[in-house]
């Protein structure tokens, strides 16, 4: 019997490890230890001894990847801190609000603020879609529904989410690629998103105003500027060291995490530049 747990197929392990993180943090409502208990069992489950996961733990933390990872992750947090205390998140409220219907700007909204991945961002957006419904019709738990759906359409492929960046270095996929494989499960969420949530509210025209006083109304490419920086120096380094490797082929090779690092950081001083903290 022992043996038979002991030579069980992979799968079985993961999904076994998956279920008692979910029992252990049932019980001691602690994620972090959760996980910590569900990969040393794993590991010791696939034959490890403890010796060697303290290895192999130490060797993938101190790696080069996972330390820029880390640091990714991090500048990701402080740019949406960066972009909610300068008042960009509000004045993208505006700028969309004056140009769309309330249907439309209810799910344009929680898409744009998740092109930027940030802890509680769905309770950040989530007053941005009940400031679009100025008359109240529409129920709360429709724009809660619309708020979540419309917020993690882009987390398939979008190479600004902890998850996908993980998943691009477990699977050695490059950003375009990736975004490739996922780009048509954005399409089919936000169609479906359509067909069950937004099909129930009624569209409402822009605010008053809205088409009068075009030139009143904050121009949208300024406030995402931000986040067009992030993939234009992706690209642009990504691809400079790719013309580099033509020319000299000894060139090194280039980490996934370097180009979206130093795009995060210029968005950060560009941002800070236009509207100083």
């Amino acid at each position: 019997m022992i043996e038979a747990v002991l030579e069980a197929p992979v799968i079985a392990k993961v999904f076994g490890a998956l279920s008692i993180i979910l029992l252990i943090n049932s019980f001691c409502k602690h994620l972090g230890l959760s996980v910590a208990a569900g990969a040393l069992i794993l590991a010791l489950w696939s034959g490890h001894s403890l010796h060697g996961i303290a290895e192999i733990a130490w060797d993938r933390f101190s790696s080069t990847s996972n330390l820029l990872l880390m640091l990714v992750v991090l500048q990701v947090i402080w740019l949406s801190s960066q972009m909610s205390a300068t008042g960009i998140m509000n004045d993208l409220v505006v700028a969309v609000r004056a140009r769309v219907s309330q249907r439309t700007a209810m799910a344009v909204l929680p898409a744009v603020i998740g092109l930027l991945p940030m802890p509680g961002g769905a309770l950040f957006s989530a007053p941005l879609v009940d400031s679009c419904d100025a008359d109240q019709s529409v129920s709360a738990e429709l724009k809660a529904q619309t708020n979540h759906w419309f917020r993690h359409v882009w987390e398939y492929w979008w190479p600004l989410y902890p998850g996908v960046l993980l998943a691009m270095q477990t699977t050695r996929l490059e950003v375009w690629q990736f975004a490739l494989l996922g780009m048509p499960l954005s399409l089919c969420a936000i169609a479906a998103g359509y067909v069950f949530l937004l099909r129930r509210i009624r569209p409402a025209q822009p605010e008053a105003g809205g088409a009068v006083h075009y030139e009143r109304r904050p121009q949208l490419l300024p406030l995402l500027l931000p986040i067009i920086l992030v993939v234009a120096c992706y690209g642009a380094i990504r691809t400079g060291h790719a013309v580099l490797g033509h020319v000299w082929p000894s060139v090194p090779q280039l980490n996934t995490y370097i180009p979206m690092a130093v795009g995060l950081l210029c968005s950060m001083v560009a941002l800070q530049l236009m509207r100083p903290l």
